[in-house]
C-alpha cells in the first residue's frame, strides 16, 4: 500500500486524515479543503448520521503486517453531506497508546486499521495501491476487503474476548456502572414527583401521625348522621390527640378545622379545655389566616365568659386590627353579631383618640353626648378621627360596618372645612360603603355637601355598580340624593340613567330598584315613599353646591327614561297587568312619562280584547284577574286626570276601539267587569260613556236577574 493513509469506509461509517498540524494553518483546520469527487463516493455518514471530530493517536500495528509508512501520513479532508459532521482522524505518532473513542464505529475503524484478514503485506502491492490512488482508479476489492475486516473487528470489540483489551475495558466499565446502578444512594426531591415530594415533607414533620389520626377522626366527627353517642366517643378521642398540642396545630390549614370542629361538636369540658390552652393567643390566632377561625367559632358557640374575655383582648386594639386584612373580619363580626350598646360604644370610641382606648365612658353613648361633656375635646376629638379615618380608606378597610359608623360620627360634628378635606378623601372610595345605613348616609352627606369636582368623581365610580346600587337596601337612596343634587345632568344620564335603562327588567321588578324608577318619575310622592325617607330625603335641600332650578333638572332626568320606559311596559304588558307589585309602577310610568304612552296603552288593551269567559280558571282573563281588573280600573280613572289636564291620549278610547263587538256585554256577566264597565260610564267622555251605554241595553233583563252588587249598581247606571 502507499505511503497516504487509508481511507476506509464502512455503511454509516467514515474515516478520514487531514494534513499534519505543521502543514495546515489554524484556519485550514477549521475549515478542510474541497475534496475531489472520487474521494466522496467512498465516503459515508456516521451511524447516528452525527459525529465527533476526533484526534487520537494510533497504536503500533501488529508485527509482520506493517506496512512501510512515513512518522507522519496525510491526506486532504473529504466533506460529508449537507446536516452530517465528519470524523478527522489525525495521526502524529504511530508509537502511541490507544485512547478510548468515545463513538463505538471509530473504535472499530482505529482497530482496524492493521491488516486485515486476507489482505497482502507485500510492498509493491501497496506501492501500487497508492499509485493506483495518485492516479484517480479506485481500488475497490482491497477497500472491500479492508470494509469486511472492520465489520468483522466492530463485532469482536462489542462482545467478550475482544483485541487490544478495548472490549474488555468497556465492559469492565458496564459492570461498574451496573453496580453503581445498585448501589443505594439517597433520593433527591428533585427528582420525586410533586405529589410524592409533598408527603415526603409531611412525613419529616414530627406531628405527621397525629395530623393523620386526627384529620381522619375530623371526617368522621363532622357528618350528620352520626349519633350523639358516637360523636362524644370521637371527640374524646380526638381531645386525647390534639391535647397540649393546639398552640401548634391552630395555625396550620388542616389541623385548624379539626379544632374547629371538636369546639362546635366537643362537650363543654373540650370546649373550656381548648379556650385554656388558646386564651393567651387570642391576639396572635386574630391576625392569623387560618386560626382566626378559631376565634369566630368561639365567639359563636363558646359561653359569655369565654365572649367577654374575647372583647376584652380586642380592647385598645380595635384600630390596629380594623386595618389588618384578618384580624378585622374578627372585629367587624363581634361588632354585628354579639357585641351589646355598651361594647359596640367602647369600640367605637377608640378611634377617638389614644386616651378613649384605654378609659371607657359607660354613661356617654355617642360623640354627641362626650362633646355636649366636654366642648373642649371637641377638636381635638375630630382631629384624631381624622388621622384615623385617613388611613382606612382603603377598599377592604372600609367594606366593615364599624368604620361606616365613625365616618357618620365624624361627619356629622365636624366642621364645613374639615369634611370637605374628608370628602375629597374619600370621594374615589365611597362606592365601598353603600350596603349599610350609616355607609349610605356618608355617601349622600358627600353628594350634598361636596364640590362639583367631588360629586363627579363620585358619580362615575358608580359606573358598573350601577345595578346593584339600585338593588342595595340603603344603597338606592344614595342614588336618590345625586337626583336631587348633581346638577350635571348630562354626566348623570351617561353614568347613571344609560345603565338603569340597560337593567330595567331587573331593576323594576325589584322593590328598591322600583323607587329609583319611581322617583324618576314622580319625586318625593307620598303614595310611593315612605315619611321616613322623605325625611332622609329632604336634608339634602340645605346643601349650597347646587345651583340649577330643581324642576328643570327633573324634567331633564325624566327626558332622559321617558321613551325607554313606554317601551317597556309594550314589550312586558302581560307580565305587569297581573303584577300587584307592578300596578303603581305602570300607573306612574303611563301618568308621568314625557313621551307618547299610545304604545303601552294598545299593548294592554290588546290584552282585555282577548275572549273573555266567565269564571274560567285555566286562562284568567285581565277582568277577572286580581291585578288586572284594578290596573283596567286606575288606568280609566286616571283618564279623568287626563281628560283635565288636556291629554288627548285616552286610555278609554283606545280600549274601545281595540275591543271586538260584544266584549262588553261579557265583562257584564261577572262583578269585577260590572266595575269596570261603571267607570267606563262615570268618565262622562263624549266618545266613551254614550258608546258604552249602548252596547250594554241588551243586556238590561239580564242584569236585572243578576244578585252581584256590580251588576245592580250598572243597572242603575243604565237606567
Amino acid at each position: 500500500m502507499a505511503d497516504d493513509s487509508i481511507n476506509l469506509s464502512i455503511p454509516s461509517l467514515q474515516l478520514t486524515t487531514l494534513d499534519t498540524p505543521e502543514q495546515l494553518s489554524p484556519k485550514k483546520k477549521r475549515k478542510a479543503k474541497k475534496p475531489s469527487a472520487s474521494s466522496i463516493d467512498t465516503l459515508r455518514s456516521g451511524p447516528d448520521g452525527d459525529s465527533v471530530i476526533v484526534k487520537q493517536k494510533f497504536p503500533p500495528l501488529p508485527s509482520g503486517n506493517t506496512p512501510k509508512s512515513p512518522s507522519k501520513s496525510k491526506a486532504k479532508s473529504t466533506p460529508l453531506k449537507k446536516g452530517k459532521k465528519k470524523v478527522v482522524v489525525e495521526q502524529e505518532n504511530p508509537d502511541s497508546d490507544l485512547e478510548q473513542m468515545d463513538v463505538s464505529w471509530e473504535k472499530a475503524v482505529e482497530t482496524a486499521r492493521g491488516l486485515p484478514e486476507g489482505a497482502t503485506s507485500s510492498d509493491d502491492e501497496m506501492k501500487a495501491g497508492s499509485d493506483q490512488e495518485a492516479d484517480g482508479e479506485k481500488p475497490k476489492k482491497k477497500k472491500l476487503k479492508v470494509l469486511k475486516a472492520a465489520a468483522k473487528q466492530f463485532k469482536k470489540l462489542t462482545g467478550e474476548g475482544a483485541a487490544n483489551g478495548v472490549g474488555k475495558k468497556r465492559k469492565m466499565e458496564d459492570e461498574t456502572e451496573e453496580k453503581g446502578k445498585d448501589s443505594t444512594k439517597k433520593v433527591k426531591l428533585v427528582e420525586l414527583k410533586t405529589k410524592e415530594r409533598k408527603k415526603l415533607r409531611k412525613k419529616s414533620n414530627e406531628s405527621y401521625e397525629i395530623t393523620e389520626r386526627a384529620k381522619e377522626l375530623w371526617e368522621d366527627l363532622r357528618r350528620f348522621e352520626l349519633t350523639p353517642e358516637k360523636r362524644q366517643e370521637m371527640s374524646k378521642e380526638l381531645y386525647g390527640i390534639i391535647k397540649g398540642k393546639a398552640s401548634r396545630l391552630i395555625y396550620a390549614h388542616d389541623t385548624s378545622r379539626v379544632i374547629q370542629c371538636l369546639l362546635k361538636y366537643g362537650t363543654q369540658t373540650y370546649k373550656d379545655a381548648l379556650f385554656e390552652e388558646l386564651k393567651d393567643e387570642i391576639p396572635k390566632l386574630m391576625i392569623s389566616k387560618y386560626a382566626k377561625y378559631f376565634v369566630r367559632r368561639l365567639l359563636k358557640y363558646g359561653t359569655k365568659v369565654q365572649r367577654n374575655f374575647v372583647f376584652s383582648q380586642m380592647k385598645g386594639n380595635i384600630c390596629r386590627f380594623i386595618k389588618h386584612a384578618q384580624a378585622g373580619e374578627i372585629v367587624e363580626y363581634a361588632f354585628n353579631e354579639f357585641a351589646n350598646v355598651s361594647e359596640r360604644t367602647a369600640m367605637i370610641e377608640e378611634f377617638f383618640g389614644p386616651c378613649y382606648q384605654l378609659y371607657k365612658t359607660p354613661e356617654l353613648t355617642t360623640l354627641k353626648e362626650i362633646i355636649a361633656n366636654n366642648a373642649d375635646k371637641q377638636e381635638v376629638i375630630l382631629r384624631n378621627m381624622k388621622e384615623t379615618l385617613s388611613v382606612l380608606v382603603d377598599k377592604n378597610v372600609l367594606q366593615h360596618s364599624i368604620v361606616h359608623y365613625v365616618f357618620m360620627e365624624y361627619f356629622t360634628h365636624a366642621t364645613p372645612e374639615a369634611r370637605s378635606e374628608m370628602i375629597e378623601i374619600l370621594r374615589e372610595s365611597a362606592i365601598h360603603m353603600l350596603h349599610t345605613r350609616e355607609g349610605a348616609r356618608v355617601a349622600m352627606l358627600c353628594l350634598w355637601h361636596g364640590s362639583a369636582k367631588d360629586r363627579k368623581v363620585m358619580v362615575r365610580s358608580f359606573k358598573t355598580f350601577v345595578k346593584r346600587i339600585c338593588l342595595e337596601e340603603y344603597g338606592h337612596m344614595v342614588l336618590l340624593a345625586a337626583f336631587d343634587s348633581i346638577d350635571d345632568t348630562k354626566v348623570m344620564q351617561k353614568v347613571i340613567l344609560d345603565e338603569i335603562v340597560k337593567d330595567l327588567p331587573d331593576i323594576i321588578t325589584d322593590q328598591f330598584g322600583r323607587k329609583v324608577v319611581l322617583y324618576l318619575l314622580c319625586p318625593r310622592n307620598p303614595l310611593h315613599f315612605h315619611p321616613d325617607v322623605m325625611k332622609v330625603i329632604n336634608q339634602g335641600d340645605e346643601n349650597t353646591q347646587s345651583k340649577k332650578d330643581v324642576a328643570i333638572r327633573r324634567r331633564e332626568l325624566l327626558d332622559a327614561v321617558s321613551k325607554p320606559l313606554v317601551q317597556y311596559v309594550a314589550e312586558h304588558c302581560r307580565e305587569i297587568v297581573t303584577d300587584n307589585a307592578s300596578l303603581l309602577t305602570l300607573l306612574a310610568i303611563i301618568t308621568h312619562t314625557k313621551a307618547d304612552p299610545t304604545t303601552a296603552m294598545q299593548a294592554i288593551s290588546k290584552i282585555a280584547s282577548e275572549p273573555f269567559t266567565a269564571g274560567s280558571l285555566e286562562n284568567m282573563h285581565i277582568v277577572e284577574h286580581t291585578a288586572g281588573h284594578l290596573t283596567l280600573k286606575k288606568l280609566i280613572l286616571n283618564d279623568a286626570e287626563r281628560m283635565k289636564a288636556g291629554e288627548k291620549v285616552i286610555f278609554s278610547c283606545i280600549l274601545l276601539d281595540i275591543l271586538p263587538e260584544g266584549a262588553l256585554k261579557s265583562w257584564a256577566a261577572c262583578n269585577r267587569g260590572c266595575f269596570i264597565l261603571i267607570h267606563l260610564i262615570e268618565l262622562n267622555h263624549p266618545d266613551v260613556s254614550p258608546r258604552v251605554k249602548e252596547e250594554l241595553k241588551p243586556v238590561k233583563a239580564s242584569l236585572k236577574k243578576m244578585k252581584l252588587k256590580g251588576a245592580q249598581i250598572l243597572l242603575k247606571k243604565l237606567s
